[in-house]
């Protein structure tokens, strides 16, 4: 799952690069649904949406990407088997003890939860 973690947050951190909107709140929320329905509370037949409120076509289609390599890593494949509860993969998720490449944690792109 760490692997998984920071690859995401380094996706994110080139995102960052030229769309500074993905630390918006409303883009931050919107991306931690997605990680809340498709991997801490999966629900069935889960689909990313088309859009995370970013300004561009293209910056919607890098969020798009780095959230779907995430969800689709072997790691929070099997992740999502070994963590029975909703609480234990939260808790995977909301790892500080991984960053990006460029310094940045899961809470300046996802912000923090508390319950599932």
């Amino acid at each position: 799952m760490k692997k998984a973690l920071k690859q995401l947050l380094d996706d994110l951190d080139k995102v960052f690069e030229e769309h500074q909107e993905v630390g918006d709140t409303d883009v931050k929320q919107r991306m931690y649904d997605a990680v809340h329905d498709g991997f801490i509370v999966p629900l069935p037949g889960y689909t990313l949406p088309e859009e995370f409120g970013m300004f561009s076509e293209e910056g919607e289609q890098l969020v798009r990407a780095a959230l779907g390599s995430f969800l689709a890593h072997p790691e929070v494949s099997e992740a999502s088997t070994l963590l029975k509860t909703p609480k234990a993969r939260l808790a995977a998720f909301q790892d500080n003890s991984i960053k990006s490449s460029g310094g940045m944690y899961y809470d300046e792109f996802f912000g923090y939860a508390k319950e599932p």
